[in-house]
């Protein structure tokens, strides 16, 4: 069987482009040799290659836009016949399954070619009070979900909890449904000739972008709660800008622990490699998992991750963990990490945790694929 990986993602999504490079070299260890990776943009195309993965581009053509915007909007892009330019092309390639890494908008406009998606969460079903998931992006997705999840031939999912939500809320069981879990990022491994960055000398690590579900103002209320107290943490916050940033940094100010925590805006690889390496532990304390990427990079460097209690099934005692909506139980958190002997216990269960996912991963692709072809070819 031939299979084509279709990525849009780009280095500044951050989590969504690193899950879709290791989707893509999981897909090559299932021995699977007949493997295209397409994109439609520039940048995508030569953020790959940095990774050495070879990619084509493979656009829409002009008239295959127009009639997909006229006919979406009135709701019949799913009946009309119509083959565009960009199927013909993978279907010249003789590809028999099309992957896409995320939830693409113009899955409808597939006709002929079999096609299965990743679906990274679920999120806005039961948090719906973010700014970020009222946005005509986020309700566009859950629309594209709707419409094409009957039809995709395997559905990629991040974890078992979400599996169930799938079949659940979207009463999706009879296809394939396969768990792939959050492995940490592929780094470059390119020589840094970076100078050191200048920061603390001990740290909390909350590598993230600066939306309103991730949590970041738990970190700094409970950082100024602790220093009333005299007690002092700091922390380091890394990534990009999505509209929340001067709020942070305003509450951050307003509180007088400008001092005690660093913003920066998304790094390379070899500086976050830098700060996982230097920090004395993984702070998480977003609202949306249960997979976020930081989990599985905790645990490749040997730090200590903390991490919400109501994600607790998917970490398996590989964290301390706490309430997200609480000060307190953050703050009782942080003091655990002066117990040696426990973090030493919760890095040592992280590392077996990682090696674990990343063979289950390769089994349930290895599953999927093999089940794909005993259906349908």
């Amino acid at each position: 069987m031939k299979i084509g990986i279709f990525i849009q993602s780009n280095l500044n999504t951050g989590g969504e482009f690193y899950n879709s490079i290791n989707f893509v070299n999981k897909i090559k260890k299932t021995k699977n040799k007949n493997i295209l990776i397409f994109t439609n943009n520039k940048k995508t195309y030569y953020d790959l290659k940095k990774y050495n993965i070879k990619s084509k581009i493979v656009k829409y053509s002009l008239v295959d836009n127009l009639i997909f915007k006229v006919f979406n909007y009135i709701n019949l892009i799913d009946i009309i016949p119509y083959v565009s330019s960009f199927e013909k092309k993978i279907i010249n390639e003789k590809i028999d399954l099309l992957i896409f890494t995320s939830v693409y908008r113009k899955l409808s406009f597939l006709k002929k070619i079999n096609f299965a998606f990743i679906i990274l969460d679920l999120a806005h079903i039961y948090y719906k009070d973010f700014p970020e998931l009222n946005s005509k992006e986020s309700q566009l997705r859950e629309k594209i979900i709707r419409k094409n999840i009957i039809k995709a031939k395997i559905i990629f999912v991040e974890d078992l909890s979400v599996k169930n939500i799938l079949q659940k809320n979207y009463g999706y069981n009879k296809k394939i449904i396969c768990i792939n879990k959050y492995e940490n990022a592929p780094f470059l491994t390119k020589k840094n000739n970076h100078k050191k960055i200048k920061t603390f000398k001990n740290f909390l690590f909350y590598p993230s972008s600066f939306w309103q579900h991730k949590n970041h103002t738990l970190i700094i209320k409970t950082l100024h709660k602790l220093k009333m107290n005299k007690i002092i943490f700091n922390a380091v916050f890394v990534g990009a800008d999505k509209g929340y940033k001067s709020d942070l940094l305003k509450l951050t100010s307003n509180l007088k622990i400008s001092n005690q925590i660093q913003f920066f805006d998304r790094l390379d690889d070899h500086r976050i490699i830098e700060l996982y390496k230097r920090c004395d532990a993984v702070l998480y304390p977003s609202f949306f998992g249960p997979a976020n990427l930081p989990v599985a990079e905790s645990w490749k460097f040997n730090k200590a991750l903390i991490y919400p209690s109501i994600y607790k099934d998917y970490i398996n005692k590989a964290a301390i963990t706490f309430n997200n909506n609480s000060i307190n139980s953050l703050s009782k958190a942080l003091a655990t990490l002066k117990n040696k002997t426990l973090t030493t216990k919760i890095i040592k269960r992280g590392r077996q945790e990682l090696k674990k996912i990343k063979l289950d991963n390769l089994n349930q692709i290895k599953a999927a694929i093999s089940a794909v072809e005993k259906i349908y070819y």
